[in-house]
This record gives C-alpha cells, structure tokens and sequence, in this order.
C-alpha cells in the first residue's frame, strides 16, 4: 500500500498523547483517549484503502473473509504466545488458593482471549485479563467483523 505521508502527523501525535497517559504526564494526561479513538480512525480508513487498492477482481463475502483472516494471521500467533505466557507468570505468582472456581475463571478468560472476544465483555476484569494490551486485538477483530458484516446485509 503506498504510504500516506498526511497521516504521519496525526499517527505521531496519537503516540504522544498515548505514550503522555501512560506516563503520567499531566498535560497531555486527557489525551489518551482521545490518541487511542485516532489510532482506530486511521486503521480503519488504512484498512479500507488496502482493500480497495489490491485490484481484486471480485468483492464478495468470500475476498472480505480472506483479507480479514490476512490481517488477524500477522499478530494471531504473538497474541496466542503472550497468552499462555501471562498466564503462565499467573499461576506462578498466585497467591491464591486454586480451586475449580480459580479454575473456571482463568478457563473463561482464557477462552475469550484466544477467541479475542475479550474486549466485548464490559468488565474490567475480564476486559484486562491475562495480557492487558491484547484489548486492542479484540477492538479491532471486531471492527473487521463489522467491515465484513458490509457484505452480508
């Protein structure tokens, strides 16, 4: 895809406002959220653009599927690696007893994380579970779901 050089700007100021929330800067403190709403906008837009830019000779429910199963194969397999890392660091440190419901929670965020439903369910605990960045995975699995719905209405 060719570079769009007008949104290097605005991607570099997102990371500011961003990398300023995580770090406590006072400033800029608000922006994070704001910065992250930015970095969906643009994927978003990018990845419309990619779509339409790779001369297909048909759209369909079947490319929209294939280049959304494209997109999630690039990060899948760190995302899965991360997963039974941070649950392996887990059961290391757990301070708690484990007992069948320990068992049952760690097996349902476990499960919605490898499915990468976990962002879907508005509750921080599940929302965080296991590997806490892997909520922008989630976000956007759904947003391709929502581009590949475009088709199916």
């Amino acid at each position: 895809m060719k570079r769009i050089n007008a949104l290097q700007g605005l991607r570099a100021l997102a990371f500011i406002f961003i990398f300023s929330s995580h770090s406590n800067i006072r400033c800029f403190s608000a922006g994070g959220p704001a910065g992250v709403s930015v970095f969906f906008i643009l994927s978003g837009f990018l990845m419309v653009c990619s779509y339409y830019e790779t001369n297909r000779v048909e759209f369909g429910l079947l490319s929209s599927l294939e280049f959304a199963i494209h997109k999630i194969k690039r990060l899948y397999p760190l995302h899965i690696i991360t997963i039974f890392f941070s649950l392996w660091i887990w059961l290391y440190n757990a301070q708690t007893k484990i007992n069948d419901f320990v068992v049952l929670d760690i097996g349902k965020k476990v499960a919605l994380n490898l499915l990468l439903l976990q962002s879907w369910i508005p509750n921080q605990y599940v929302y965080f579970s296991l590997n806490p960045v892997s909520w922008y995975l989630s976000t956007a699995f759904f947003y391709i779901l929502c581009f590949l719905s475009f088709y199916w209405l």
